[in-house]
């Protein structure tokens, strides 16, 4: 949400840049935006996630961002 007066999202520091889509475009990319701890802590006991996966998922989203 942008401030009125600034045009930057309250508390973003000054002279920062703005994405030029909106930050929902990528919510629906991103594999674990709707996943719990829980779910996360099951799929990594079975064998189907590692941490380093899920890292390097953050990590990537991130840059994205």
């Amino acid at each position: 949400m942008a401030s009125p007066a600034s045009g930057r999202a309250p508390g973003a520091p000054r002279g920062t840049s703005q994405p030029d889509r909106p930050l929902t475009h990528f919510a629906a990319d991103f594999e674990f935006d709707e996943a719990t701890t829980a779910d996360l802590q099951r799929r990594i006991a079975a064998g189907e996630l590692t941490s380093g996966d899920l890292v390097r998922a953050y990590l990537d989203r991130i840059e994205e961002l």
